[in-house]
């Protein structure tokens, strides 16, 4: 690691604690390259605090001389290792360039304490943001597909959405079984997407519960003709930053796909986010989705507002 920090300037390790002095940084940074803050108090600390993530082990803070936070790194661990997420949020290219030697070679170690002999890692920049993309390619990582953020605008309470024919919906909270019948549906509809690393049901659950702006009453699971075939997951994460759900999950298995389900359940999601009187309805999907998602979803009445492009590295470990 031949980046030094600037004189004066200090690193430690993140706590919960610095959850708001983590958001004032993002919403610095963030304010510079797309206009707005993009992210909430809750969303910091329930990354902070997500199952599976140690801030001890995989977070720096980086502040000046002044005591300012500057800089803010992370990465965290998919599967065992095999595949990592990692970010970094600064806009002093000293810190960044710092910060990028930090995360990458601790997916470095992540995968060789899971005995993998290659680490891939995944970050997702924003299009717009210039600096961000040079400092990617700068560390060797490579545009691979691209997340569209959608949105569809409510206008008054739509009527409630018609299943298609043999088709049923069970709504949460419910039992454990029912939440392992969701995550057995997930599991299976997105094993082929990008990124997508299966979790285990206690992994899964954990994530979910420790969520502030999720509870189980916005889990459904869709059945055809008796048999789980969907499931849809929502939550309240972009209330109070655009007034708007989000649909965080939407899966159908390959045997049901082209029968209106998925589309059932938007609309289901929309009916919902309506009533309660949202603005409207957010989701991201992926351009090189391995189901015709993004067609779906315009025609829906939903439509593009940001880009988010995923830039990968691999290299032996």
């Amino acid at each position: 690691m031949a980046t030094d920090l600037p004189a004066g300037y200090t690193w430690r390790r993140a706590t919960l604690a610095d959850a708001e002095e983590i958001l004032a940084l993002v919403t610095r940074c963030n304010a510079e390259t797309i206009g707005f803050a993009d992210s909430t108090l809750d969303d910091i600390r329930d990354e902070l605090a997500e199952p599976g993530f140690d801030p001890a082990t995989d977070t720096w803070l980086v502040h000046t001389a002044g005591g300012v936070l500057t800089g803010y790194g992370w990465t965290y661990r998919k599967g065992t290792g095999e595949l990592a997420d990692i970010d970094v949020i600064t806009r002093d290219e000293r810190v960044c360039r710092w910060l990028y030697d930090r995360v990458l070679a601790r997916a470095q170690e992540l995968a060789r304490s899971g005995g993998h002999a290659a680490t891939t890692v995944d970050q997702g920049i924003f299009r717009v943001d210039s600096q961000m993309r040079a400092a990617a390619a700068a560390h060797g990582l490579t545009e691979r597909t691209a997340f569209f953020r959608m949105r569809v605008d409510h206008d008054g309470i739509p009527p409630d959405p018609v299943a298609p024919s043999g088709v049923t919906l069970r709504v949460g909270p419910g039992d454990e079984d029912f939440r392992r019948t969701a995550h057995g549906v997930q599991t299976e509809a997105f094993k082929n997407h990008y990124g997508s690393m299966p979790k285990t049901f206690e992994d899964w659950h954990a994530q979910l519960d420790a969520s502030s702006t999720f509870d189980w009453s916005m889990l459904a699971v869709a059945e055809l003709d008796g048999a789980p075939v969907a499931m849809l997951a929502t939550h309240d994460g972009y209330v109070s930053t655009d007034d708007c759900g989000y649909v965080a999950s939407l899966g159908v298995l390959p045997a049901a796909r082209g029968r209106g389900i998925a589309g059932y359940l938007l609309r289901t999601a929309f009916a919902a986010d309506a009533k309660a009187g949202r603005a409207g309805t957010i989701l991201h999907v992926d351009s090189n989705n391995t189901t015709p998602a993004l067609g779906l979803y315009e025609s829906v009445g939903m439509r593009t507002v940001m880009v988010i492009d995923m830039w990968r590295r691999s290299w032996e470990s």
